[in-house]
């Protein structure tokens, strides 16, 4: 999910999602680069939090390691 959802707070929707489906492994894309979106999504439940000028590399690793797999990107 973007952290800056048009009508909604992604660290605040990322909250309600672990609350109402604990099992869930949420993912947090964002082009917010300071440390405290980081941390703030870390709080809320979030397994990993992918900067957007990172997505080309970084989103396939945190997708993999929140569905527990070891697998590569398909080209």
């Amino acid at each position: 999910m973007d952290v800056g959802l048009p009508d909604a707070d992604g660290i605040e929707l990322t909250g309600r999602i672990r609350l109402l489906f604990p099992q869930t492994a949420v993912v947090v894309l964002s082009s917010h680069e300071e440390w405290a979106y980081r941390e703030a999504a870390r709080q809320a439940g979030a397994v990993a939090y992918v900067r957007k000028s990172e997505a080309a590399t970084a989103l396939t690793a945190a997708i993999s390691a929140a569905l527990g797999t070891q697998g590569t990107a398909a080209p």
